[in-house]
């Protein structure tokens, strides 16, 4: 089976065949349908009329006067959230021979992929008794089947055993919903009569022009976790790089280099096209930050490599995040250029650039630990004293460097506050989580990521092997000693002895290594 679709495939509605098909560009393509329906957020004012009268005098009563009707407070647009393709699992982090559990909006979803290779998408739950429908199994058809109740692809119920009722058939339909654009799994996440239609119709926002025509391609493998941040504080965060120095130094910071910046809002912040943020200074390598909603930031460094980052509300207090370097398809360039760095440690970034298992543990991980104990605490104690309108009285931002928070706090007030798993106060965050599962990669990561999940595997192997090295080469001079059969300085124990020490020093630090992928609690006094 294929593990995705060609990019460059046109956009085929799954409904039925006589759904419309719409190129997205040279290098995109997706397999759209519905969604699941949810109301609409347009709201409406009502115009208000008064009735004014003057006194009465004794000669003559002054007629009442009735004014022209006041006009409706103009209201703001409102990002609809549903009606919107989102990123929402790595295609390699999918198992393809079974059903896949996602979570998108507060939504349980289920995913798997048809014999033909492409993904399909229902809400996770059976018409029957509302089971999850990914405890079930994959059919060798392709059907999905959970208490022999069978969906195919396209989210139609195509057997029920215990009765053959078409009628019943009919009204146990799903509806599936899914696209594949470079090597991610997309969601519409919006059903209902015509939503397969707006789905084929529409593309990714999140996605720049420049992705969507193939100028520009992803520069290396995507990565992908799971963090216990609400999707407000974590895009706040995304928006802000003046934090990076600080809250990254030893990974991708330093606090010793000059800090000064200045940034600010580069035109209008709207709705559908969310804003863009201007940065200069000696303290800032980042020209541009662009948040287009629902789910992207990237970020624009001078040359032609980029960060793009996604940001998936998975559900309240959670989000999941991608990210990758991108950049002109012609370029020879991975990351962006830091002749700054000496050489030996450019040569180091790039091998580990080129190895995801390294890259993974020692990189992405690392950032994201630096900020999400932060970000989880800080959240709570937002939502503590106000809501998540309540930033201005409660953030102190004497700097225009702060500038992408503010845009970021005023596309949400103003746009973006009908988000489905957007807090109301620090009840739906819930108590702050321990350090242990604050910080557990396993989880987060590592189980979905097939390359930790094998360099984790071939740890274990490894370290079961040296450790037998070891134990057997020392219990060799050991025995020698105990026996007589070689003086404990002769070559045969010098030799055994330096085997099994070596052996034992390289179990050490594969169990130090191996941690990173389990579970590593960042201390910010450590770095």
């Amino acid at each position: 089976m294929r593990a995705s679709i060609d990019i460059r495939q046109r956009v085929q509605a799954s409904r039925t065949p006589a759904a419309p098909r719409v190129a997205l560009g040279a290098a995109a393509a997706r397999r759209c349908a519905p969604a699941i329906t949810r109301p609409s957020y347009n709201g409406a004012g009502a115009a208000v009329r008064r009735l004014v009268q003057t006194p009465k005098t004794a000669a003559v009563e002054s007629p009442a006067i009735v004014a022209e009707p006041l006009p409706a407070p103009k209201q703001p647009e409102q990002f609809n959230w549903y009606k919107n393709w989102y990123p929402a699992a790595l295609l390699e982090s999918l198992q393809p021979d079974k059903p896949n559990a996602l979570q998108l909006l507060g939504l349980d979803l289920v995913a798997w992929r048809t014999p033909e290779g492409e993904w399909s998408v229902l809400e996770d739950a059976c018409p029957h008794r509302l089971a999850p429908l990914s405890e079930g199994r994959l059919h060798s058809d392709g059907t999905l089947i959970y208490h022999g109740w069978t969906f195919d692809g396209k989210g139609a119920c195509k057997s029920i055993p215990q009765m053959a009722d078409p009628k019943a058939l009919a009204t146990a339909t799903g509806s599936a919903r899914a696209c594949e654009l470079f090597g991610i799994l997309w969601v519409w996440a919006e059903a209902g009569p015509t939503a397969w239609i707006e789905s084929a119709a529409t593309t990714p926002t999140s996605l720049a022009p420049d992705l969507l025509s193939g100028d520009w391609v992803p520069k290396g493998t995507w990565f992908q976790r799971d963090v216990p941040v609400s999707f407000d504080t974590l895009v706040e965060n995304v928006v802000d790089p003046s934090h990076v120095q600080f809250s990254h130094h030893g990974v991708i910071g330093d606090r010793g280099a000059p800090a000064q910046a200045a940034a600010s809002i580069v035109g209008d912040i709207t709705c559908k096209g969310g804003f863009t943020v201007g940065y200069n200074g000696i303290g800032q390598r980042v020209e541009n930050v662009v948040f287009s909603p629902p789910s992207s930031s990237r970020w624009h460094f001078p040359g032609d490599v980029h960060l793009q980052l996604f940001a998936t509300p998975t559900r309240v207090g959670w989000t999941r995040v991608f990210v990758n370097m991108i950049g002109d398809k012609n370029s020879p360039n991975k990351r962006p250029p830091n002749d700054q760095l000496p050489l030996f440690v450019r040569i180091m970034i790039t091998v580990i650039d080129s190895v995801p298992w390294l890259q993974h543990p020692l990189q992405h991980n690392k950032i994201l630990d630096g900020d999400d104990y932060f970000l989880h605490k800080a959240e709570r104690r937002l939502y503590k004293q106000g809501s998540h309108e309540s930033w201005p009285k409660q953030y102190y931002m004497p700097g225009s460097v702060d500038a992408g928070v503010i845009g970021w706090r005023r596309w949400l007030d103003d746009f973006g506050s009908a988000l489905p798993v957007l807090p109301r106060s620090a009840a739906d965050l819930g108590p702050v989580l321990p350090k242990r599962e604050m910080f557990d990669r396993y989880e987060q990561h590592t189980k979905d990521c097939p390359h930790c999940l094998v360099a984790l595997r071939n740890i274990n192997i490894a370290i079961g092997v040296l450790a037998a090295v070891a134990a057997v080469s020392l219990g060799a001079v050991v025995a020698a000693a105990v026996t007589g059969a070689a003086p404990l300085l002769s070559p045969f124990c010098a030799k055994a002895g330096a085997a099994g020490a070596v052996a034992a020093a390289v179990v050490a630090g594969l169990l130090k290594f191996r941690q990173l992928f389990i579970y590593y609690e960042y201390d910010h006094s450590e770095h």
